[in-house]
């Protein structure tokens, strides 16, 4: 089984990323899933990075340091 997960400082960004994102009076699904997570395994570490499907804005939230 795989299993992502992000750790605090990835947590802080994602947080910050949603709350620039919130997008008032846009439709955004039946849960609201309108950000998208991609997680990308390499040898080092997970890549994590999000994109908002509104607006089409994204970050890379990735903890280098943590690698």
């Amino acid at each position: 089984m795989m299993v992502f997960k992000l750790n605090d400082k990835e947590e802080a960004a994602a947080e910050e990323f949603l709350q620039q994102h919130r997008h008032p009076d846009v439709e955004k699904g039946a849960i609201g899933g309108h950000i998208v997570y991609t997680f990308e395994p390499t040898s080092l570490g997970n890549g994590v990075s999000m994109k908002c499907l509104i607006c089409g804005c994204g970050k890379n939230i990735t903890d280098y340091n943590s690698w």
